[in-house]
């Protein structure tokens, strides 16, 4: 073999294994970029999951704080013949993505999971209570307007028409419906702020919600 020949073979040899690892560098940078793309990719797609499960919460703690502005008055509990239809809903389709937070949150947030659900059904609760009491508080308003009873009425002028056992039964689905919210506003309050807090620093500043009596800083 002559001196050129073996000077063609290596430099060939060595062209080609430079293509081969210039090809496995590319290779390489192309499966970190596609890495790194899926992993922004699944960062944000968690935050959003996290977002919406905020808001909802904050929905929940919103609603409920308009029922709480429709049985208090000064920040004090108004009792049953004082609170009229309160006559607020929600939409039934606003729930929680259980599957998405499952996913998104996995094990390590087990319990916050676990009290987003509560914290939906107490809020669901209150509205459910509430809505029931409404039908019964406009059946009482029919039976007093069928006697002719004035507008506004005495507790006991209102016991002395409608009996005892009528106003043991408003008087616990009111007293019901202040825990409900009460309870409501609480929970989905702490699980909004725990969510927020989930989030990066700079996409959480000035996210939590104040717990401030008689109602929340929405």
């Amino acid at each position: 073999m002559s001196l050129e020949t073996a000077d063609l073979i290596i430099n060939c040899g060595i062209a080609f294994f430079s293509a081969l690892a210039g090809a496995y560098a590319g290779a390489r940078g192309a499966t970190h970029w596609q890495e790194r793309r899926e992993d922004k990719q699944r960062e944000a797609d968690r935050e959003a999951v996290i977002l919406r499960a905020a808001m909802l919460c904050k929905h929940y703690a919103q609603i409920c704080s308009k029922i709480k502005g429709k049985i208090t008055e000064d920040g004090v509990k108004l009792e049953w013949f004082q609170v009229n239809v309160v006559d607020i809903s929600m939409s039934s389709s606003l729930e929680q993505d259980l599957p998405g937070l499952f996913t998104s949150l996995g094990r390590n947030h087990g319990a916050l999971i676990e009290s987003l659900i509560h914290a939906e059904w107490v809020a669901k609760s209150a509205l459910s209570v509430s809505r029931i009491r409404d039908i019964e508080y406009r059946e009482l308003q029919s039976f007093l307007i069928k006697k002719g009873s004035a507008q506004k009425l005495s507790k006991p002028e209102a016991i002395t028409l409608i009996g005892s056992a009528w106003v043991a039964k408003l008087d616990s689905m009111t007293k019901e419906l202040h825990e409900a919210v009460s309870q409501s506003m609480e929970q989905n309050r702490v699980c909004h702020n725990e969510l927020i807090g989930l989030l990066p620093a700079d996409k959480r500043k000035g996210k939590e919600l104040i717990k401030k009596e008689p109602t929340l800083n929405l």
